[in-house]
C-alpha cells in the first residue's frame, strides 16, 4: 500500500471511529519503515525516530480524488510538535535521559505564554488503570506553569470535560537535572482514544513570566497489572 494512502485512510479510520483498525494500520506502517516498534501506546515516546509523517507526502497524487476523496490528513498516531509565539518546539539532538533525542521546549517570549503545541492521540483500553511514565529537565527563569494531560478524544477531537490525568510542573522545578515522572490513571468505561499533551497555561496575575528551557523524553504509557494498584 502507498504510504500516502495508508496515512489517509488512518485518518478517516480515527475520525469514523474505526480508532482500532487505524491504530493497526499506523502500527503497520511504522514496522515497515522502522522495523521493530514498543508496545506501548505511546508513538516514539524517546523521540529517537523521525516523526514518521513526515516520511509520508503531504498531498496526495490528484487522482486520490477519484479513490475515495480524503480531504485532509489531520488524524494520526505520531507527535504533533509545533512552536507557538513566544515558544520554540522541536526535537533536539543533546542531552536525553535516554538515547540521543529529546523533546526541548524554548520560552522566548517571557511574559502570559500559553502554548499547547506538542500533542499525540493514543489508543487506549476502556475502564482500565495506566502508569504514564516521563522525564524532564528544567533551566528555567520564573514559574513553569507547564502541565502534561491526558484527554478522552473520541474520533480524535479532545474533549475538555473529560480530564483522565493532569500532571503539573513543580514550580522549584526550575535549574534541575533529568527527574522520572510516574503518574497513574484510569480510563473511563467509554474511553478508546486520548489525547496526550503538553501545555503551558499563564496565570492570571499579571506578573505571570517564565524563560528558558524544558526538556522532555522517554513518554510511555503502560496498563497496571491486576492487584498492582493495592500494593504498597
Amino acid at each position: 500500500m502507498k504510504l500516502w494512502l495508508a496515512r489517509g485512510l488512518i485518518s478517516r479510520g480515527i475520525s469514523s471511529g474505526e480508532a482500532e483498525w487505524a491504530h493497526a494500520l499506523w502500527r503497520a506502517v511504522g514496522e515497515r519503515l522502522y522495523g521493530r516498534i514498543g508496545e506501548t501506546p505511546i508513538w516514539n515516546g524517546g523521540f529517537e525516530q523521525p516523526l514518521l509523517v513526515e516520511k509520508i507526502a503531504d498531498r496526495p497524487p490528484p487522482s486520490l480524488g477519484a479513490m475515495g476523496g480524503f480531504e485532509s490528513f489531520d488524524r494520526d498516531f505520531d507527535w504533533r510538535i509545533a512552536g507557538e509565539t513566544g515558544v520554540v518546539a522541536e526535537i533536539a539532538r543533546e542531552e536525553a535521559y535516554e538515547g540521543e533525542r529529546a523533546l526541548r521546549l524554548e520560552f522566548v517570549k517571557p511574559e502570559g505564554v500559553r502554548f499547547s503545541g506538542v500533542a499525540q492521540l493514543v489508543l487506549l483500553r476502556p475502564a482500565t488503570p495506566y502508569e504514564l511514565r516521563f522525564a524532564f529537565r528544567a533551566d528555567l527563569r520564573g514559574d513553569p506553569r507547564v502541565l502534561v494531560e491526558i484527554v478522552e478524544a473520541p474520533r480524535g477531537v479532545p474533549q475538555e470535560d473529560r480530564v483522565l490525568l493532569r500532571w503539573w510542573m513543580p514550580p522549584e522545578a526550575n535549574r534541575t537535572g533529568w527527574v522520572l515522572v510516574r503518574e497513574t490513571f484510569r480510563t473511563s468505561p467509554t474511553t478508546s482514544l486520548a489525547l496526550l499533551r503538553v501545555r503551558r497555561e499563564p496565570a492570571a496575575s499579571l506578573a505571570d513570566f517564565v524563560s528558558g528551557r524544558i526538556w522532555f523524553d522517554a513518554f510511555a504509557i503502560r496498563p497496571i497489572e491486576a492487584g498492582a494498584e493495592r500494593r504498597p
